[in-house]
């Protein structure tokens, strides 16, 4: 049976690592997919869209982001080999007890302009999605204050759904707290001023 139809979660794509012969989360994607999981299990989404492609040799190494990202149709043939990011996070959240039938993996796209465009091609399809959704654009407060204009101009009416918030309300402010001591995408943020929005419910959307 479908989920009740109308709240769509779009994770967007991040860094995992290869270890041994399997694959994790780097320590941003992993605070991205729990708080994924406590969207879905506290019903601020019902189904999933996790985007996300294979990036190895493209967007980083095993172990380091690349300072240069290579889109080379060589490095693109060669990674298609290996698990994409979407893949990778579906199985730690249906590891967390998120119905499989309730997420897609888009394991095509390669940055966050296609994460734009592969999921806003997803949400026109009928009747995987009606136009009747309200859209939640998942990630960081450091990612979505960069990206989330140009989810604003691809998907009509789409929210953002910040990490850091769901955390927060699910007893785990100090952790979000502690992450932000120290600079994020090039910049240090205001932990007073982001522990003061987050104690009083009115979230991190001020702050972008």
């Amino acid at each position: 049976m479908s989920p009740e139809k109308g709240k769509v979660g779009i994770l967007l794509g991040s860094q995992i690592k290869k270890v041994g012969e399997g694959y994790v989360l780097a320590p941003h994607t992993l605070l991205k997919a729990e708080a994924t999981v406590l969207a879905y299990e506290e019903g601020t989404i019902n189904r999933i869209i996790v985007c996300g492609g294979s990036n190895f040799g493209i967007r980083y190494s095993d172990n380091e982001i690349l300072a240069k990202p290579d889109f080379s149709f060589e490095a693109f043939a060669k990674t298609n080999i290996l698990e994409s990011e979407a893949m990778v996070i579906k199985d730690f959240l249906m590891e967390r007890g998120v119905p499989a039938e309730n997420i897609f993996a888009e394991a095509i796209s390669a940055t966050t302009e296609e994460n734009a465009l592969f999921a806003s091609i997803l949400l026109k399809r009928r009747p995987m999605f009606t136009e009747e959704e309200d859209v939640y654009i998942i990630s960081l407060l450091y990612h979505l204050e960069r990206v989330f204009s140009l989810f604003e101009r691809t998907i009509e009416g789409a929210k953002p759904l910040f990490v850091e918030d769901v955390l927060a309300r699910n007893g785990r402010m100090d952790e979000v707290i502690s992450y932000y001591s120290t600079p994020k995408g090039g910049k240090q943020y205001d932990v007073i001023q982001m522990r003061e929005l987050l104690s009083s419910g009115r979230g991190l959307e001020e702050m972008v």
